[in-house]
Order: C-alpha cells, then sequence, then structure tokens
C-alpha cells in the first residue's frame, strides 16, 4: 500500500511521514519511507528552479517510488508527483510531455493526504524556500491540480485518524 503526503513545502509533511510509518511499525507492518527528493536535487530549487531540476526531481520519484514498491506492506512518501508538478507549472506552465506520466502515476496512490500550511513549519533549513507567498503559490496550484485531474484525497486531521483511514484499507 502507497501513502503519501501532499502539500507545498514546510507544512510538516515529512515529520507526520515519520509519525505515520512509526506507528505502523508499532503496529507490525513492513514499512519503507522515501522522503522528499528535491533535497538530493544536483540544480536550483525553490524560486530559481530550472526544468532540468523539475524534470530530475520528478523523474527521480517517480523512479525511486517503483524502487521501492512492493517491497513493503506500507511506503509512505514525503511527496507525490503531482505536489511536484506544482513547482514546475509555476516556474513554466504545464507541460504536456510531463502530464501523462504524473497522471497515470498518481494511480498507483492509495491514499493521499494534503497536509495544510502550518506557519511553525515555515523556518529556515537551508534547502526550502521561506518565502509565504511562494509557498500559498505552491498551495494553491496543488489544489488547483487536484480539482482540475479529479484526484480524491483527504484532508490531514491527525495521526490517529491518518491510520484509523490507511488501516481501514487493508
Amino acid at each position: 500500500m502507497k501513502v503519501a503526503l501532499i502539500g507545498t513545502h514546510a507544512t510538516g509533511k515529512t515529520t507526520l511521514a515519520y509519525d505515520i510509518a512509526s506507528s505502523l511499525k508499532k503496529r507490525n507492518f513492513n514499512v519503507d519511507f522515501l522522503g522528499e527528493v528535491s533535497r538530493d536535487c544536483p540544480f536550483p530549487i525553490n524560486e530559481d528552479t530550472t526544468k532540468s531540476a523539475q524534470k530530475w526531481i520528478l523523474l527521480t520519484q517517480y523512479v525511486r517510488e517503483i524502487e521501492k514498491e512492493g517491497k513493503c506492506d506500507y511506503l509512505i512518501c514525503d511527496r507525490s508527483l503531482l505536489d511536484n508538478y506544482a513547482y514546475y507549472i509555476r516556474k513554466f506552465g504545464e507541460s504536456k510531455e510531463l502530464e501523462p506520466l504524473i497522471l497515470e502515476h498518481m494511480g498507483s496512490y492509495d491514499y493521499l493526504f494534503k497536509v495544510p500550511i502550518n506557519e511553525k513549519y515555515l523556518v529556515s533549513d537551508g534547502v526550502r524556500s521561506i518565502d509565504k507567498e511562494f509557498q500559498e503559490e505552491i498551495d494553491c496550484l496543488i489544489d488547483k491540480l487536484l480539482q482540475r485531474f479529479d484526484i480524491h484525497f483527504y484532508d490531514y486531521a491527525d495521526l490517529e485518524k491518518t491510520i484509523e483511514i490507511i488501516e481501514r484499507g487493508r
């Protein structure tokens, strides 16, 4: 089963993803975690991103998910291809080249949980932008993509409710 936390940067997705993974491990499930690949990107990210950077991020996420799928009961992803695509759209507009891949791959997630903006997480970590306007633009683009592509997701509420939803689907 594959679960992705989606949303803009600096919302606490990583912390929540670790919490979900830990909770499932405590229930004796085999769990793997895929962190945000943009931190490994060899090209500029955030507001100064390039097409090469965004394609690298999208395709690396895609490959790493494929590598991990089927090797565990649960794969917890600290992103999906859709939210990565929002960064691409903000800078370069829609890509008829990338969209079919993204749409096909979005069907591989069993659950998507959208994490809302939480100002306490918008702090400098040396990697992600701390520009609130940029963060809000990406969040709005993600919402538009979810609606445009009619993708089902849950609003993240709390850990126990999330685990309950995930376990119900087993």
